[in-house]
């Protein structure tokens, strides 16, 4: 068993560039300061870190997502926000139970969730590949049938990726922008980081850790996210049996998709739309080794 951590997105995304904003109304005091201070050292070594914070045990059956320094607080208030939404709505999300700063570092406590991951499970045993891929399906029509008003829209989300991405021409960022503005809106809730790394299996069901992404839209973009990042997102360093992984991408898209749409596929030219805009958003991330594969999907996407 592994205890679920929250290692802010470093399995789909490799933006590595520093955020900073202090927020006057989250700052402490210097007395309070001093005594978290003492509290940050005792913490010992994280348990998990990645790109935008560490994760430490906390008091018992709690875990602690402290941000590093450089990070944007607007961003890790807005998860907070998001996590007691989702959970509030009664979907599958860890609760949050309060924020925190130690040594001018905003944090996050979250309950502790205990389980396996359908990474770790494809991993162990390659032979469950279709199980894995129905769950992930039926979890997720399960996200997409929840409503959350106060999530942001994904729309606005998408759009300002692709206005981000430096990547891109002028040419292809305006005509990225008017296929978006061409495509149904929605009100599901998205949660738009849904891969196999993110869901955990517990002894109480199924729970979909990093809601930091989650917005409101059209559930057929968040299908093109997973599908993208299944597909061709890079795999953590040190990932085990990782050529096997590679091998079943595809056969995992395939389930996953066929089992999703059961009740009813997109237009085709919708579904080829929104894997178009997904990739071109996909680009602000510059996640290392995938620009070459998403331009080429953008430009073939904008060509046909």
């Amino acid at each position: 068993m592994r205890v679920a951590c929250w290692t802010a997105g470093v399995d789909s995304r490799g933006d590595t560039r520093q955020r900073t904003s202090v927020s006057p109304r989250v700052r402490l005091s210097g007395a309070t300061t001093v005594n978290q201070r003492r509290q940050l050292h005792s913490l010992g070594r994280p348990i998990a870190q990645g790109r935008t914070a560490e994760i430490f045990p906390w008091k018992e059956g709690q875990v602690l997502k402290l941000f590093r320094p450089a990070w944007d607080e607007r961003a890790a208030t807005s998860e907070a926000e998001k996590a007691r939404a989702v959970h509030a709505a009664g979907l599958p999300c860890p609760a949050v139970v309060e924020e925190v700063r130690l040594n001018d570092r905003l944090g996050i406590v979250y309950e502790k969730v205990r389980g396996t991951s359908v990474m770790q499970i494809l991993q162990r045993s390659p032979w469950r590949l279709r199980y894995a891929a129905r769950l992930l399906a039926d979890l997720h029509r399960e996200v997409h049938e929840g409503r959350v008003p106060s999530l942001p829209a994904l729309h606005d989300r998408l759009a300002r990726g692709i206005e981000r991405a430096s990547a891109l021409t002028p040419a292809e960022r305006n005509a990225l922008l008017r296929m978006l503005a061409g495509l149904p809106r929605g009100e599901a809730v998205c949660h738009g980081d849904f891969h196999p790394e993110n869901v955990f299996l517990t002894d109480q069901g199924p729970v979909i850790l990093d809601w930091n992404d989650a917005t409101q839209g059209n559930p057929v973009a968040d299908v093109a996210r997973t599908t993208l990042l299944i597909r061709g997102g890079a795999l953590p360093e040190g990932t085990p049996r990782p050529k096997t992984l590679e091998l079943m991408r595809g056969l995992l898209v395939r389930t996953y998709l066929r089992r999703r749409f059961a009740r009813g596929r997109p237009e085709p030219g919708e579904w080829s739309a929104w894997q178009t805009v997904i990739a071109g958003a996909r680009l602000d991330e510059e996640v290392p080794g995938e620009q070459p594969t998403l331009l080429g999907l953008v430009r073939a996407g904008l060509e046909g």
